[in-house]
Parts: C-alpha cells; structure tokens; sequence
C-alpha cells in the first residue's frame, strides 16, 4: 500500500466501516455500431467505391467527394445514442 494516496487511503478506510464498497462495472465489447468515426469512414469508403480510387490522385479526390457535414456527423453521433448538443 506504499503507492497509495492518501486519498485512496481514506476510501479504503471509509469502505471497511460500512460505507458501501465500489463496484466493478465492465465495459461492453467494442462494437462500432456505437462508434460515429466508423459511420464516417463508411461514407469515405462507400464513395472510393464509387469512384473507383486505384490511385493515390483518385483517393484523394473520392475522399473530398466524401465531404462530412455538420448535418452527417450530427445524425451519425444520435444514431449512436449521444445526446445532441445545445447551444
């Protein structure tokens, strides 16, 4: 217990006089249904589809073909279950 804070310390201490202990609350398997990034890159891939990208010049151009609005993120990130943002 040498690299505890005193902080920790205190936590400990109140847990063993009857406070509720903490609890471990394990973390879902990634998914990237729940990952707007992986929506995004979705629409870059689904656009270098279409226009074919073998080159280094075509991906770049698919790729601002592939413009992301403030529209699409804003609906990738609800779709994902974030709460929208307000001004």
């Amino acid at each position: 217990m040498a690299s505890s804070t005193a902080a920790v310390q205190e936590g400990e201490q109140a847990g063993a006089g009857g406070l509720q202990q903490p609890r471990t609350v394990f973390l879902p398997p990634y998914s990237p249904k729940f990952k707007p990034i992986e929506k995004m890159w979705s629409k870059v891939k689904t656009v270098r589809r279409i226009v074919q990208a073998r080159s280094p010049f075509a991906l770049r151009r698919a790729i601002a073909l592939a413009t992301v609005t403030l529209t699409d993120a804003a609906a990738w990130f609800r779709s994902c279950g974030y709460a929208p943002l307000t001004n």
